[in-house]
C-alpha cells in the first residue's frame, strides 16, 4: 500500500496503467484480476474515472472500459484529483489546516520547495512513465 494516496487512488493509477496497455475495452473481471483488487471495488473506481471523463465504457459482451483520451494527454495528477481530491503534496507536511504562506509552519519553506518537484512530475504525460 502506498504512503501517499488512498488505497483506492493507488487502485485507480494501477487501473489506468493497465489500460494504457490495452487496444480494446477491457471488463471490470479482466482488470480485478489482473490487479488482484475485489471485482466491486474496482468497478466503483472506474465509474469515478468514467464520470471524470478520464476513461469510456462501452456496453454489451465486448465491452467494458478503455482511455478516454491518449496517456500524453492524460497525468496522474488528473488521477489524483477525481478520487482523493487535493493531493498529498499540497497539504502540510505537519497537517497543519491553517499553514499557508501567509501563515507558515516551520517545515513550510522545505516542504513547498519539494511540493512543487512532486507537482512537476505529477502533472507530466502519462506516457512519459510508461515503457
Amino acid at each position: 500500500m502506498s504512503l501517499l494516496f488512498s488505497r483506492k487512488c493507488e487502485y485507480a493509477i494501477r487501473a489506468v496503467i493497465h489500460l494504457t496497455r490495452e487496444q480494446v475495452p477491457v471488463s471490470v473481471s479482466h482488470i480485478a484480476k489482473e490487479l488482484k483488487v475485489p471485482r466491486a471495488f474496482t468497478g466503483k473506481i472506474l465509474q469515478e474515472l468514467h464520470r471524470a471523463g478520464l476513461l469510456r465504457s462501452f456496453s454489451g459482451s465486448k465491452g467494458g472500459y478503455c482511455l478516454a483520451k491518449p496517456p500524453d494527454r492524460m497525468t496522474i495528477n488528473d488521477i489524483i484529483m477525481t478520487i482523493d481530491g487535493t493531493p498529498f503534496h499540497q497539504q502540510c507536511i505537519l497537517g497543519m489546516p491553517e499553514c499557508s504562506s501567509r501563515t507558515p509552519c516551520p517545515m513550510h519553506s522545505w516542504w513547498s520547495g519539494i511540493s512543487d518537484q512532486i507537482s512537476a512530475e505529477l502533472n507530466k504525460p502519462l506516457s512519459v512513465y510508461l515503457p
